[in-house]
């Protein structure tokens, strides 16, 4: 009889054993959902309201952009902005302010790392304003360092600013009436025969004149726009390189986005800005005349650069995930 009651036991411990692993299934089906709804609660977590994205503006970031523009700004009114020299501003500054702001120093930049993810919207307009300012205060400072170079002062202290213009009718090359109603590019195309730009004049005559605007002459908008297209595309690689490889030393990402915007404005022959901020700075934007005249410049100083950065940096941004995602070695097929 115990046998038997032995034998009528065994299937129920069979049951029982059969059971239990449909209740560990169940926990692990238990635990795999917990633990989704804790990563949607991590992402939902993530999300910032607009008084949190605002705290992400520092100061000492918004300094650095301001001084950092004016000092480019400054550069570009008083040279040519091509040259060693200003890509060693370039490439000074970047280094100086890297590791405070980035040192974007481009209102196209930092659209583009807004549009990447890179920054919120309330930094984005931030550093845009700041930028606005230092090319602003740029502009005036400049400008009054250049009119107190060219002023003379007569005995009885009356100051006389000498201007292209002035300087080519004491010469006797043009008269008053020559010149009414004409731009000093064109006065000095007369004069030269379309041989000398107005800087090589002006550096002949003695008389100190700021960086002038890309000429956008007629027919020729198309032209000017692609070629401020084609430099704000380099110039977009070359950001994304600073911004987004932050184990990069400093130096490292001065001579990339420095080299960067050199290259843009070579291959541009001088038909180009690649930034709005110092395009506003050395006055290509006109406030008057035709709807041609006013509207192409900022389209292209404008509306080009800014696509052109973005697409260089998203570019640049799409590659390096690529080359982040394979790092064994030229020889492995992971990144194929």
């Amino acid at each position: 009889m115990a046998t038997k009651k032995a034998a009528a036991k065994k299937p129920a411990a069979k049951k029982s054993a059969a059971k239990k692993p449909t209740k560990k299934i169940a926990a692990k089906k238990v635990v795999a959902k917990s633990s989704a709804v804790k990563a949607a609660g991590s992402k939902t977590a993530k999300k910032l309201t607009v008084k949190e994205k605002a705290l992400t503006i520092k100061p000492g970031a918004l300094i650095a952009e301001f001084l950092g523009v004016f000092i480019l700004a400054s550069m570009a009114i008083v040279f040519a902005n091509t040259g060693v020299e200003f890509l060693l501003v370039i490439i000074a500054i970047i280094v100086i302010f890297a590791v405070i702001s980035g040192a974007h120093l481009n209102p196209a930049v930092s659209f583009a790392a807004w549009i990447n993810r890179k920054m919120y919207w309330p930094k984005l307009l931030s550093f845009i304003a700041a930028q606005s300012l230092g090319a602003v205060l740029a502009f005036f400072v400049m400008g009054a360092f250049i009119n107190e170079q060219n002023a003379t002062y007569a005995e009885d202290g009356t100051r006389t600013v000498a201007t292209v213009e002035s300087k080519l009718i004491e010469m006797g090359y043009v008269t008053e009436e020559d010149i009414d109603g004409k731009t000093t590019a064109e006065v000095v195309a007369e004069v030269t025969g379309g041989q000398a730009t107005v800087e090589q004049v002006a550096s002949q005559i003695g008389v100190k004149s700021s960086f002038s605007v890309p000429e956008i002459t007629a027919h020729k908008e198309l032209y000017v726009f692609f070629v401020e297209l084609v430099g704000s595309i380099i110039v977009g690689l070359g950001a994304g390189f600073a911004l987004l490889t932050s184990r990069r030393k400093s130096l490292s990402r001065g001579f990339a986005y420095g080299g960067a915007i050199f290259i843009g404005l070579a291959i541009a022959g001088g038909a180009a800005v690649l930034n709005p901020a110092l395009a506003g700075a050395i006055q290509a934007f006109p406030l008057s005349g035709d709807f041609a005249t006013v509207i192409w410049p900022y389209i292209i100083f404008i509306l080009a650069t800014t696509v052109g950065v973005t697409i260089g940096f998203s570019l640049y941004n799409v590659m390096l995930k690529d080359a982040d995602a394979c790092t064994c070695g030229p020889d492995c097929n992971c990144g194929k």
